[in-house]
């Protein structure tokens, strides 16, 4: 293996992993003094793009198990920043929609993170 570079005999599913990783550490730092995490603004990016979903809708959106977009969505709760609807389509479900709080920790992260890169 070269320094630093991922090692080409593996395979490219190793190829994927070692870019993920880089991909995680270069969000990390581009995002480091915003409000909301990589992993967060992502989720966050799913509502304000979508609008309202079921959290698996969100899972299926964003390639995630359901049980991780809970962890985000509890998260996301505590800090009051999203709406929790009925869904009309099944009583055993709800919506979620980011509320004025959620949509302003979204924009202060986009803003922060374009002023960093600027």
């Amino acid at each position: 293996m070269r320094s630093g570079g991922a090692d080409r005999r593996v395979s490219m599913l190793f190829d994927v992993f070692v870019l993920n990783q880089r991909l995680r550490a270069l969000l990390g730092r581009a995002l480091s003094t915003c409000e909301l995490t990589p992993d967060e603004y992502a989720v966050y990016s799913v509502l304000f793009e979508h609008g309202s979903l079921t959290p698996t809708q969100m899972a299926r959106l964003m390639a995630m198990p359901v049980t991780t977009t809970l962890d985000y969505v509890r998260a996301m709760s505590a800090r009051g920043h999203v709406t929790r609807t009925h869904n009309p389509a099944d009583g055993r479900s709800y919506m979620l929609a980011l509320n004025t709080e959620g949509l302003g920790a979204h924009r202060r992260t986009n803003a922060d993170q374009r002023a960093e890169a600027g």
